[in-house]
């Protein structure tokens, strides 16, 4: 930090303090504060919309993480003494789920969705940087405005006594001294509001056009969520077609049924508990 950014940042820290114990008056602005706090809104909505989608994504790895270690595992248990490699063929299924499907759709997820909230988060980070600048011209606003009307009174008073020819040397560089800070301040006062003003302009036009930014995302997430799901369950009616009819048809005859019932009669004629008794 400059010798001069450090006086700044010391004199704000003094106008905090003046303020704080009510020896300062604080300027209001009540439709910047309005337009301050809709922004603060937006932006939170932005970073837990950004944060809920990439988890999302994340999510979707995970369940076929999880889908993959059941179809490794049922593979694995069955081995080679299945007649109809069933569970071969969803461990491949899965495979292809993983290699192909979810790569395809994490594209245009990241494409049409992440990547235009991270624009947006962008966006939020640069007002963020201009509120706080605000912040910072406001405080020193404020304090110049305590001093500008006694400074002006001081340098009328020395004007009026130059004109009588009844300044010494060093009063008329005290007289050099005021303006120059008369300057300074009215230098500062108009800096502020400039700033203050395209603020508001601007804060409001990014206000109406949210909309307009998050509608193709939504309709995005909408599209690219069922692209994901109808691609998986094609993938999985394509690659077993004959165990979908089989099934129907078993539970149409209830066969599925008796057949569950006849297992579960074999296990429990196994009377494993006489064993664990004994």
């Amino acid at each position: 930090m400059s010798w001069s950014g450090f006086k700044k940042a010391v004199n704000r820290a003094g106008t905090q303090v003046l303020m704080k114990t009510n020896h300062l008056d604080k300027s209001l602005d009540e439709e910047f504060d309005l337009q301050e706090k809709n922004f603060r809104i937006i932006q939170q909505f932005t970073q837990e919309l950004y944060n809920r989608l990439s988890s999302l994504l994340e999510n979707h790895h995970s369940c076929l993480k999880a889908n993959l270690a059941v179809a490794t595992t049922l593979n694995s248990y069955y081995g080679t003494s299945t007649t109809d490699g069933f569970e071969g063929k969803y461990l491949e299924i899965v495979n292809r789920i993983k290699d192909d499907v979810l790569p395809n759709s994490v594209e245009p997820f990241n494409y049409t969705i992440l990547q235009p909230l991270e624009t947006l988060k962008q966006y939020n980070e640069e007002f963020d940087l201009l509120i706080k600048k605000r912040y910072r011209k406001k405080l020193d606003y404020d304090m110049l405005q305590s001093k500008l009307s006694k400074l002006t009174t001081e340098k009328e008073q020395l004007e009026f006594d130059k004109r009588n020819n009844s300044l010494d040397s060093q009063t008329e560089r005290h007289l050099d001294s005021v303006s120059k800070s008369i300057t300074e301040g009215l230098e500062t006062e108009e800096e502020y509001l400039r700033l203050n003003s395209k603020l508001k302009v601007e804060l409001s036009e990014f206000m109406s056009l949210r909309l307009s930014f998050l509608d193709p995302i939504f309709e995005s997430f909408i599209k690219v969520q069922s692209k994901i799901f109808m691609d998986i369950y094609d993938t999985l009616k394509s690659g077993l077609p004959y165990v979908d009819s089989l099934s129907k048809e078993d539970y149409r005859s209830r066969i599925l049924d008796t057949r569950i019932d006849n297992i579960l009669s074999k296990m429990e004629a196994l009377n494993l508990q006489a064993y664990i008794d004994e």
